[in-house]
């Protein structure tokens, strides 16, 4: 019997049939040949098959498959197959899911499935749904949603959905933020999304979008972040900007870079004077490197990158030790 086929298998038989074929199958038969599948069998179906399908069960019928299923069966489909549904069937087959069921569905499918639907339906899903289906995009479909979806998309995230969105994904919708939508986020909405950028990365952000994250976020957030991203984020900042960050994260971005000057946990400013603004303290708080010769401040020994260098350690300057 066909049913007793693994999942891989009667995915790669539908595959073989056009669609022709496929409608002249039982749509009963149908759904139990697509729930004898894993989301992942339903790759081995091109996307005419699975289409074809899921029509020929009916989306009603189809709806009763698992989430997994479902995010099977529509990333298999491309997004002018997934447009040609109504918006509101398109909606409740995404609010069948799970988020960690997108991760079956390609970029594609999984922006035309929100291109569908459209933004105010898709604020109707849980968050951790909507993170789903904005991590399964790539970045030309997250800049193409532009500052203001990204900004209400994110308005739905709490702190663990920011920090399970890809690096990538993180950075791109990061990138489509003005600096007042950045500064409309939450700190542990700013802490996750610090969390999913990579340290590299984060540094490529606009200045002044990055001050807005910085200065959002609570010092304590700040403080408790991976040291590679705060050693991005303030080298991506400008001596002004730093000069403008009040006593508490200034303090909590060196305790986060390893910064303890006194031996003795944090560092007290009152009692720091002007001139320990020499290359050489900074050099005994974050070490050195070598690099074609000359001896540079390496901003990022703590993730062992070497890519920030001495751009971080303005921190070290300025304001905060008296220096100019």
């Amino acid at each position: 019997k066909a049913m007793d086929l693994k999942g891989d298998q009667i995915a790669g038989m539908f595959g073989a049939m056009d669609p022709t074929q496929i409608g002249n199958f039982d749509p009963s038969q149908l759904l139990d040949a697509a729930g004898a599948m894993t989301g992942a069998d339903f790759q081995f179906m091109d996307k005419d098959s699975a289409f074809g399908m899921f029509d020929q069960m009916g989306f009603e019928q189809g709806l009763g498959m698992g989430g997994e299923q479902l995010a099977g069966i529509f990333g298999a489909m491309d997004d002018s197959q997934i447009g040609g549904f109504d918006p509101n069937q398109v909606f409740d087959a995404a609010a069948g899911m799970s988020g960690e069921h997108f991760g079956f569905m390609d970029p594609d499918s999984a922006f035309g499935m929100f291109d569908t639907m459209g933004l105010d339906s898709a604020l109707g899903l849980e968050g951790g749904q909507l993170a789903g289906m904005l991590g399964a995009m790539d970045d030309s479909h997250i800049r193409g949603l532009g500052g203001d979806q990204v900004a209400q998309v994110f308005g739905n995230f709490d702190q663990d959905h920011m920090a399970g969105l890809g690096g990538d994904q993180a950075f791109t919708a990061a990138g489509t933020l003005t600096a007042g939508q950045m500064g409309s986020l939450e700190s542990g909405q700013l802490f996750g999304l610090a969390t999913a950028i990579e340290g590299d990365q984060i540094v490529g952000l606009n200045s002044d979008v990055l001050e807005a994250m910085v200065e959002n976020l609570e010092a304590s957030d700040l403080g408790a972040l991976d040291p590679g991203a705060v050693s991005g984020m303030m080298a991506g900042l400008d001596g002004g900007q730093l000069g403008t960050l009040d006593t508490d994260h200034l303090e909590a971005a060196l305790e986060a870079l390893g910064a303890d000057l006194l031996g003795g946990g944090a560092v007290d400013f009152e009692n720091i004077a002007g001139g320990f603004t020499s290359f050489e303290v900074l050099a005994d708080v974050a070490g050195t490197s070598t690099v074609d010769g000359e001896t540079v401040a390496s901003a990022t020994v703590a993730d062992g990158s070497d890519t920030l260098q001495s751009g971080a350690l303005d921190i070290f300057g300025g304001a905060l030790f008296g220096g100019q």
